[in-house]
């Protein structure tokens, strides 16, 4: 009774403790969802970048340097920035490429070892920032700012000593390279870059500093209303178009700013009806209401078509009340001459003039009606801001989106914590009941252990049978839809739901032969394997060898389980990666070893790249912790073989040790 009374103390005790520790997340856990609506609420308040319109210009390629082990003393490419004499830089803004050819929308070539610094009138170099001891963190979409801390310097120089990784070559990407000047994007005068490697229309060394980007419009958040100007002229036109806006009185221009017109919804074209000149004419309104002869500014906009960009053409603090922009050469689209603009915006030092009237020269009566809509401060219906703003706030949203991810993670796991503690308490009680019961009926329990066993396997056969049926079914059904469907997405979608299904039918199947065993023979389990790949690579034309003399050797639980992990980890592998048409499966045995060899006819893949999806570190560890090895030979476009050499005694060896590697 001594003994019991202890046990019963231990147990109690053991209760309270895991309740205490159950009830202790729970303030942790209100400030998570508070932080996390919080986060939420801001994001929703910001503004992103868009689907990506840019079809060419897509910025710079430096050339490909075969790939270094260790990082180099000096950089490997180098890009000086020069600005005005009289610029004061601030800031320096690092836009990153899209990978486009295989239509993903990450970054693309981002160095990951670079070093920032600015170049004094006097030619003194001082570090800004470097990532030197560690990869400069992908930024993916949204662009690098990197702060000047001394704004007394009109060049900057990039020096890059490790670049992006493709076919054991070295290179690196841009899109585009912003310098600021106190609020404003400031156009670099010269640039000189080490390598670099033209691919026209689309990488070029000019456009690192084209000010056109992948980024889109700088647009504010919400469907506000509203649309973009636009003309369609029936008959070919030969005069200049004008446009002219009255600020009410006499202003000190700085920027004449143009935002593109949104495409029509069965239109893909950046820049649709953008014309591919612009000039600038400015009246200044004299006293007593006299008018000054009018003057032209002396930049224009002959770059064509801008693709999702806007355009910045500078006033250079000229004053003037009335400003006629005179377009020319519009483009044609489907035989016929178009002109369309989103918005217009006068400013100087991020303070937009209001506009009092504006006035159309050369476009029909109708077009009137319209004119509003290029001085609305919108584009395709959302409210215009300004560029620079525009993206310290996309920057703000990334870091908030990585911040509420995190946020979300930690709930996530906070709440699995709550529910694993509850889980403790409850299979706590449960060993209570359950030694009390043990103690009262320790008898019949040794009785009633048999009958046990034997609805075990009942409910396990049963649970084949309900659960096996469903996930064929499902498995079936996957392939007939995906046979109906030209979606290539949703066709890849429904191939992993079936693939999965049919994993997990055979996985449910093993469950259920594992059980039914009193012991594992390597016979059995070698057809177990051949049978699990018959059903889940059941699109390719499968050849199985299996040793004819196989020994009726015991096998331990931890051989079994490894050695099917690490067999059902490469038929997987097969069946998701390689695209193959044929599969080799063979098993010999001779002097006390196993060899087992799998092999396809797929796309292959280099070994010395780093594949996320192909699992084979966890390979390599199956393979050691069974007291094997294991080889591994691919190439692209050659397929890929594995061989696994096993000793017979290790199969039979029971491990004293813990798992290692996961699932």
């Amino acid at each position: 009774m001594r003994i019991v009374s202890v046990r019963v103390v231990w147990i109690v005790s053991l209760i309270f403790s895991v309740t205490v520790s159950q009830s202790a997340p729970q303030a942790s856990l209100k400030d998570i969802d508070t932080a996390i609506e919080s986060l939420t609420e801001e994001i929703a308040g910001l503004p992103g970048v868009q689907k990506p319109l840019q079809f060419d210009a897509f910025g710079y390629h430096s050339g490909y340097l075969p790939a270094l082990d260790k990082l180099p003393e000096k950089p490997r490419w180098t890009i000086d920035i020069v600005y005005d004499h009289y610029a004061r830089l601030s800031e320096l803004i690092l836009v990153p490429a899209i990978e486009r050819q295989y239509g993903r929308l990450g970054s693309y070539g981002f160095p990951k070892r670079f070093r920032i610094s600015t170049v004094s009138p006097e030619g003194d170099v001082s570090a800004v920032c470097e990532w030197l001891d560690e990869d400069c963190p992908d930024p993916g979409r949204v662009p690098l700012i990197i702060k000047v801390p001394d704004p007394f310097n009109y060049a900057l120089r990039m020096e890059v000593f490790r670049g992006s990784m493709e076919a054991g070559k070295e290179f690196f990407a841009l899109d585009e390279l912003f310098g600021v000047v106190g609020e404003e994007i400031y156009m670099a005068q010269e640039v000189y870059i080490s390598s670099r490697l033209e691919s026209l229309p689309y990488w070029g060394e000019d456009f690192l500093t084209d000010h056109k980007t992948s980024l889109g419009l700088p647009v504010g958040r919400g469907q506000q209303g509203g649309g973009d100007f636009s003309i369609v002229f029936d008959s070919p036109q030969e005069d200049e178009k004008v446009i002219e806006i009255d600020l009410g009185e006499n202003r000190r221009l700085g920027w004449i700013v143009f935002f593109p017109a949104m495409p029509p919804e069965d239109v893909l074209i950046p820049g649709y009806g953008f014309p591919g000149s612009i000039k600038i004419e400015i009246i200044e309104e004299l006293d007593g209401g006299r008018v000054k002869k009018s003057a032209f500014l002396k930049e224009e906009w002959k770059g064509g078509n801008p693709g999702n960009n806007v355009v910045r053409l500078p006033g250079f603090s000229r004053n003037a009340r009335w400003v006629r922009i005179i377009a020319s050469d519009l483009p044609v689209h489907n035989g016929k001459q178009t002109f369309a603009l989103g918005e217009i915006i006068i400013h100087k030092n991020f303070n937009a003039f209001p506009v009092t009237g504006i006035r159309l020269e050369g476009f029909p009566e109708e077009a009137e009606s319209q004119a509003g809509l290029m001085i609305d401060q919108k584009s395709n219906g959302r409210p215009v801001m300004f560029f620079l703003d525009w993206v310290r706030k996309i920057t703000r949203r990334e870091v908030l989106e990585h911040k509420l991810a995190s946020m979300e993670q930690l709930k996530k796991e906070t709440l699995q914590s709550r529910e694993k503690a509850r889980k403790i308490t409850a299979a706590s009680i449960g060993a209570a009941i359950v030694i009390s019961a043990l103690l009262v009926a320790a008898v019949a329990l040794i009785h009633r252990r048999k009958g046990i066993n034997n609805l075990r396997r009942r409910i396990t056969r049963d649970l084949h049978d309900d659960v096996g049926s469903s996930l064929g079914s499902i498995s079936l059904s996957a392939e007939q839809i995906g046979h109906l469907t030209d979606d290539p997405e949703l066709k890849s979608e429904l191939g992993e739901l079936s693939l999965m299904a049919r994993e997990a039918c055979v996985s449910l199947r093993e469950v259920v032969w594992v059980i039914d065993q009193e012991s594992i023979r390597l016979p059995d389990l070698l057809q177990k394997l051949a049978e699990r790949a018959e059903r889940v690579l059941s699109h390719v034309t499968l050849n199985v060898s299996l040793p004819a003399a196989c020994p009726d050797l015991f096998v331990s639980l931890t051989a079994k389980r490894h050695l099917i992990m690490f067999f059902k980890e490469v038929i997987h592998n097969c069946a998701r990666h390689a695209q193959a048409r044929n599969v080799w499966i063979m098993v010999n045995i001779a002097d006390d070893e196993l060899k087992l060899e799998i092999k396809d006819d797929g796309t292959g893949f280099d070994p010395n790249r780093k594949n996320q999806g192909w699992g084979l570190n966890s390979l390599k560890d199956r393979a050691a912790e069974l007291g094997g090895k294991m080889q591994l030979k691919s190439e692209p476009g050659k397929g890929t073989e594995i061989t696994l050499y096993l000793s017979l005694t290790s199969l039979s060896k029971e491990s004293n040790r813990g798992y290692k590697t996961s699932n």
